[in-house]
């Protein structure tokens, strides 16, 4: 996928005040949070950026008032424009597995911009959930409770 293809780029959501921001491929550098709002579902296909030139990454914060963001990256979904949550790259439960090959594979790099990087020129697929243990949250503050949640299992396409 080319950047200079994109055209007609679907609106990111936002809800509730939260607020979007086009950032650039170095703010992938940073820590990010583990929030997968645009994940992937059984049987879809995400084409990540051709080249490093081509990532065109974006911001979105979790809640209003709030420092904290989600990342997402402009892929192909299904060969269609859209959107992919870059935390999904680095899913673990709540000891700190990573969940599934993929992110297996990823789970040394450096950063999200490294991950990202290694994926352009492929495709990502999911052929199956899991479930997994994961912390639970209160307003951005992580407890001791435990909830179990559904996650794909990204493989390459």
């Amino acid at each position: 996928m080319k950047i200079s293809e994109v055209k007609n780029l679907p609106k990111i959501a936002a809800p509730g005040g939260r607020v979007v921001t086009e950032v650039s491929p170095e703010f992938l550098k940073e820590k990010g949070v583990g929030i997968v709002t645009y994940g992937i579902a059984p049987n879809e296909v995400i084409e990540f950026p051709d080249t490093e030139a081509d990532i065109k990454p974006f911001t979105r914060t979790v809640r209003p008032n709030s420092d904290a963001v989600e990342t997402l990256i402009v892929v192909k979904r299904n060969g269609e424009f859209g959107y992919f949550s870059v935390a999904a790259l680095r899913r673990m439960d709540y000891q700190g597995k990573f969940v599934g090959p993929v992110c297996q594979a990823l789970q040394n790099e450096a950063s999200d911009y490294a991950r990202v990087a290694k994926l352009c020129g492929k495709k990502l697929t999911c052929k199956e959930m899991t479930k997994i243990k994961v912390r639970k949250f209160d307003n951005g503050v992580m407890t001791d409770e435990l909830t179990e949640r559904d996650v794909p299992v990204l493989e390459y396409a």
